[in-house]
């Protein structure tokens, strides 16, 4: 009798009573949760299944071929050149036994193997083929020694920290040139785990990634930033993968770099920008203070003619000229107040910020926005803004960063018009629901678009397409740096001649705070 048997991912044919089924299903069992590599074929070339070691060693793709011959001459590529050859003359593939070691281009030494395999189905016998790695303990053991003296070599002359840890998270070496970056001394350190040392949002935070990186290789490249002796510091940590070694499980190396100056001087630049954006705005800004503050001297001129007249008021005209003068007083107040909102709005604008912020009416920042930076628009440009019927949800941001972008992005859709047309040119702004507790903002012109091979480089620093004087080339650079450091996103769509659509995706006050991270 014969039925259908699945093991180690293959599914063959065998006898219920036949030895091969036993044979065959404990072998790969076996081998699924070692280092060696198996590779199972037919008689006929058909590859049906290689595990997971094996895939590793030779960087075995999603489709690989299914004929063997094929297959193996794709894993020889991976070979050294001497050996290249010589394996593939030497194989066979009728089931017999041999052996034959052979290189890796990288210096490593693998044993490959066949012998006789008990056929699983007398009219269609599997070959299983095994591989592994040929270095003996002691060219392990000194790979380790060499890996470590590089660790310790790259922390002695990189300014940063190189930590080792276990899959617990628990640090077991520490390598720096500059102890004053750490937490606390490293015989305090030595032992802990991550969560001991650096509290628990960060520690597990850190844990999380370790796990992550030995379970599935994904690296994450994590920013954080600490108290630490010489003050409050930032830092970013870059993980490494460092295999086991014979009677040493995998651990995991993090490569850890002090960025406080580097972010110190994005913080300026931020800084030197909207100061920048401010001085092209100064003649629209001038013209919005200067309509109250006319209002505001015509009223104080009424108010101290009146004041001055006020010996010669007689009881008749008393109650008509108090009148006058208190309806003088609240028009003053009233001009005064407008400058000063506007002068509020400009600090608000230009001062220095927590990049957490706190929640924005997004309204209020698109229509400043708005007011700033088309107060002197292009002739017959028309704004139209669609905001919805319900008021957009509140973002969690820093005002003034807000204003920043949205000014750049106003700023840029007028300055793209063409400059022979006098009608018909519009900016759209738009604001819509995103996912996952997302708020879009779409800010939209029918200017002259921008070509392919611009439409790459419009976020890269100090790339301008305006004349010299007009822009810096960065604008946009600092835009997308904001964005990103809110846990939003930019984009951009451009058709030449057509107009151009940028679109900001930002994490509403509803939704969790996201760590900071960049996944590799």
């Amino acid at each position: 009798m014969e039925e259908v048997s699945t093991w180690g991912g293959l599914e063959v044919e065998t006898t219920s009573s036949g030895d091969a089924k036993r044979i065959a299903a404990a072998l790969w069992s076996w081998a699924a949760g070692s280092s060696l590599g198996l590779l199972a074929f037919t008689a006929d070339g058909t590859v049906v299944a290689y595990n997971e070691p094996f895939a590793r060693m030779w960087n075995v793709g999603e489709n690989p071929p299914t004929s063997i011959v094929p297959f193996l001459e794709q894993i020889a590529t991976e070979f050294v050149d001497a050996d290249r050859k010589a394996f593939l003359e030497g194989i066979t593939l009728d089931g017999g036994a041999w052996s034959r070691r052979v290189t890796r281009r990288d210096g490593r030494p693998f044993e490959w193997w066949s012998t006789p395999t008990p056929a699983v189905d007398q009219s269609e016998p599997l070959r299983v083929w095994g591989v592994r790695d040929a270095r003996t303990d002691a060219d392990l053991a000194s790979a380790l020694r060499t890996a470590e003296s590089r660790l310790e070599v790259l922390a002695l002359y990189t300014d940063g920290i190189v930590f080792e840890l276990d899959a617990d998270g628990r640090y077991l070496s520490i390598w720096t040139n500059n102890p004053a970056l750490l937490a606390r001394p490293s015989e305090d350190i030595k032992g802990r785990t991550l969560v001991e040392v650096l509290g628990k949002p960060l520690g597990e935070q850190l844990t999380a990634s370790v796990r992550k990186l030995l379970a599935t290789g994904e690296r994450e490249t994590l920013e954080y930033v600490i108290d630490v002796p010489e003050g409050r510091r930032w830092f970013t940590a870059d993980p490494v993968l460092r295999p086991a070694s014979p009677g040493h499980p995998p651990t995991t190396a993090f490569l850890v770099r002090d960025v406080t100056e580097q972010k110190k001087m994005q913080a300026r630049l931020l800084q030197a920008e909207r100061l920048a954006s401010m001085g092209t705005l100064a003649a629209g800004v001038g013209h919005e203070i200067n309509n109250p503050l006319a209002y505001l001297m015509l009223n104080l001129e009424s108010i101290s003619a009146l004041v001055h007249g006020a010996g010669d008021w007689s009881p008749q005209t008393q109650p008509r000229d108090l009148q006058t003068l208190r309806e003088a007083v609240r028009m003053a107040k009233e001009g005064a107040e407008s400058v000063r909102k506007i002068v509020q709005d400009l600090r608000m604008f230009s001062r220095e910020e927590n990049v957490s912020g706190a929640a924005v009416d997004l309204r209020a920042v698109l229509d400043f926005s708005i007011m700033m930076a088309l107060r002197t628009p292009p002739p017959g440009l028309r704004v139209t803004t669609e905001y919805g019927d319900a008021d957009p949800p509140t973002v969690m941001a820093p005002e003034g960063r807000l204003v920043q972008i949205f000014v750049n992005l106003l700023t840029n859709a007028a300055q793209a018009m063409p400059s022979n047309r006098r009608d018909g040119n519009e900016i759209r702004v738009a604001v819509r629901p995103g996912e996952d507790g997302t708020v879009v903002v779409e800010v939209k012109d029918n200017g002259v678009g921008m070509p392919a091979e611009v439409l790459g480089h419009v976020f890269d620093p100090f790339f301008t397409t305006k004349t010299p004087g007009v822009g810096s080339g960065l604008g946009l650079s600092i835009c997308h740096h904001i964005v990103t450091s809110l846990n939003g996103e930019i984009s951009v769509e451009s058709r030449e001649g057509v107009g151009t659509t940028f679109r900001v995706t930002l994490p509403t006050s509803l939704r969790p705070e996201l760590p900071q991270k960049r996944v590799r």
